[in-house]
């Protein structure tokens, strides 16, 4: 038996009688099992069927908006990776900022070579950010 492949990321999920569905409708997870929750004997809960279907569907519904939001938010991530890196394509094109750009990793790449030489560990603290910033921007 060939297992399908689940549609991790892909959205929406939804319950169908009693399974969890993933967005090309494979049979992911089965919420169903009645025995603890209707049964009458030992440590069994002695419910309706109505209640403990009611009861398995908000759980179902509950993994269900997890994984739909999940999905989403790496959907939402994606896009503003696309968006940040368009936005600095763009910026990257003006000449001047290229320029600025430069400086700046020579400027870091210098303080860099400064903290390597140092050997105490603590000259990272040392470094004055602002001065570096005012330099790169030329004040």
């Amino acid at each position: 038996m060939t297992l399908p492949k689940v549609a991790w990321g892909r959205t929406p999920w939804k319950m169908d009688h009693g399974f969890i569905l993933d967005a090309d409708g494979h049979k992911v997870l089965d919420v169903r099992g009645y025995g603890r929750l209707t049964g009458k004997g030992s440590g069994a809960l002695g419910l309706s069927d109505e209640t403990a279907s009611l009861l398995q569907d908000e759980l179902g519904q509950h993994v269900i908006d997890l994984i739909n939001k999940q999905a989403q938010a790496e959907k939402d991530g994606e896009h503003l990776k696309l968006v940040l890196v368009k936005t600095v394509k763009s910026v990257l094109k003006d000449k001047i900022v290229r320029e600025k750009m430069r400086e700046a990793l020579s400027i870091l790449k210098k303080a860099a070579i400064d903290i390597k030489d140092d050997g105490t560990g603590r000259a990272i603290q040392s470094i004055d950010e602002e001065a570096i910033i005012r330099r790169v921007l030329g004040k």
